[in-house]
C-alpha cells in the first residue's frame, strides 16, 4: 500500500544528524535515512532516538505475546509429520513383515526412539527453512521498485524519509528540514519499509 512519504535530501552529514535530532524532538520517531558512506554519528543518533528496552520479567512477556510465532508453528508441523512418519515406517514394517527373535518385541524402543528422533529432527528443519522461504516471500520473482529511493543517495547525499499524513505535519517536516539546511525536500508516494 503507497503511503505520503516525505523525502529530505542534505549534502552534509552534520546537516543530516541536525535535521535527525530536530524531528525527533518534535515527535517523528518512525524515519529511514539514506547515506551514500557507514556513518557512525547517524548511527549514534538514531541509537538515542529508538527507545532502549528494558530487561525486566513483565517486559520479556509482553514481548514475548506480541510477537508472531509462524515460523515455530512450521517447525511443530514438522516435527509432527517427521514423527507420525517415523511411526508409520517403523511400526508398519514391523507388523507387515514380523521377524522375531528370541522374545525381543517387535519394534525395539532404543531403535525406534533413535529413528524416530532422527526423522522428526530432519522433517522439522527441512520444513522450517521451507517456512522461512514462504514466510519471506523469497525468492521474489517480481521486481517492486521503491519509489522513495532516489539515486543519489549513492553518490553525494544523504536522505531522511518519514510519513507525514496531514497537511500540519508535512508543513512541519518541511519547515525542520528547510531551516537545517536541506537541499531539496520532496514528497512522494511509496511505500516506506
Amino acid at each position: 500500500m503507497k503511503e505520503k512519504v516525505i523525502l529530505g535530501f542534505f549534502s552534509y552529514e552534520d546537516d543530516t544528524t541536525d535535521t535527525l535530532e530536530a524531528l525527533h524532538k518534535a515527535g517523528y520517531d518512525d524515519m529511514i535515512t539514506y547515506s551514500p558512506i557507514p556513518s557512525h554519528e547517524i548511527e549514534h543518533v538514531l541509537e538515542n532516538i529508538r527507545p532502549k528496552f528494558k530487561w525486566t520479567m513483565r517486559n520479556l512477556i509482553d514481548r514475548a505475546k506480541k510477537r508472531d510465532f509462524h515460523l515455530a508453528r512450521f517447525s511443530l508441523l514438522g516435527g509432527l509429520i517427521g514423527f507420525s512418519v517415523a511411526v508409520l515406517l517403523l511400526v508398519g514394517t514391523a507388523v507387515l513383515w514380523p521377524v522375531m527373535q528370541g522374545g525381543f518385541p517387535l519394534v525395539p524402543s532404543p531403535i525406534f526412539g533413535m529413528l524416530a528422533y532422527e526423522l522428526t529432527t530432519i522433517t522439522a528443519i527441512l520444513v522450517t527453512v521451507a517456512g522461512f522461504f514462504i514466510l519471506s516471500k523469497l525468492p521474489s520473482f517480481t521486481f517492486e521498485k521503491n519509489d522513495i529511493y532516489d539515486p543519489s543517495f549513492n553518490s553525494d547525499k544523504f536522505g531522511i524519509a518519514l510519513r507525514a499524513t496531514t497537511p500540519q505535519q508535512i508543513k512541519t517536516v518541511e519547515d525542520i528540514m528547510k531551516k537545517n539546511m536541506a537541499d531539496k525536500v520532496e514528497m512522494r508516494e511509496g511505500r516506506l519499509s
